[in-house]
């Protein structure tokens, strides 16, 4: 897709050129009608060359923006080596344009004494995994990770990433600011979900625990509360994702 908009933008601006020559040809007719088809044609031409240079740029953008993603989709166990992927732009790591986890453990062996192309690689990769390992979903940031790990020698840069950003904290409290009613509600258990928490019940109230670290619990009522308690635990959720990592 993101090569066919390049293609496309191509066709575009061919057809700005068309148009834009079309109109000098009208003009050496030299009559009322014609100078009326160059004006427009002129317009068309510099609208479609214009449009098709913005195409251009964005296919170009594109070409370069990274995805991480498990190919497994939950039907098989998880083989991090197997099913953690990543597309590969640039081609470094394959002919396809996607690479395994264990392709890229290859690649980067392969290449660790480049120099100049692990560089590049850095370059590259390494900003665009960094924003996906802060600020992407749980298991974006899972896969991102691991990716990461491979690429700077399980040494992360993690003063280049934030560990949750300032939109999560409000999707956060905007989903606790309604109150607690004894357990999460279905906006709740989502939030809880992509961030790695989980809600257990227990005798006499609730335990929202990380699934990364099941220590890590924070007690909740299990009765309906006030809008507070929800304000409580939406701050209590922020605090430990601000510790976190």
């Amino acid at each position: 897709m993101k090569r066919g908009l390049k293609k496309l933008s191509i066709l575009v601006i061919l057809a700005g050129f068309f148009f834009i020559l079309n109109s000098s040809f009208a003009v050496i007719t030299g009559n009322v009608v014609s100078k009326r088809i160059d004006v427009l044609d002129s317009f068309l031409g510099i609208m479609f060359l214009v449009g098709g240079l913005a195409l251009f740029l964005v296919g170009e953008l594109e070409l370069k923006t990274i995805s991480v993603y498990d190919a497994s989709k939950g039907k098989v166990p998880k083989k991090k080596e197997k099913f953690y992927h990543m597309t590969d732009p640039l081609l470094y790591f394959s002919k396809v344009g996607d690479v395994s986890l264990e392709e890229f453990k290859r690649g980067i062996k392969e290449i660790e004494n480049d120099r100049e192309l692990m560089r590049l690689v850095k370059e590259e990769y390494g900003p665009q995994l960094l924003e996906k390992e802060s600020k992407g979903k749980l298991l974006e940031r899972n896969i991102a990770e691991e990716f990461l790990k491979v690429l700077y020698s399980g040494k992360i840069p993690r003063q280049e990433k934030e560990l949750i950003t300032k939109k999560e904290i409000y999707e956060i409290r905007r989903a606790f600011d309604p109150g607690w009613y004894g357990k999460p509600d279905a906006h709740q258990s989502k939030i809880l979900k992509e961030h790695g928490f989980a809600y257990a019940p227990k005798p006499g109230h609730g335990e929202i625990y990380s699934k990364n670290n099941p220590n890590i619990r924070i007690l909740a009522s299990s009765t309906p509360s006030d809008v507070n308690a929800g304000k409580n635990v939406a701050r209590q959720i922020v605090s430990l994702l601000k510790k976190s990592g």
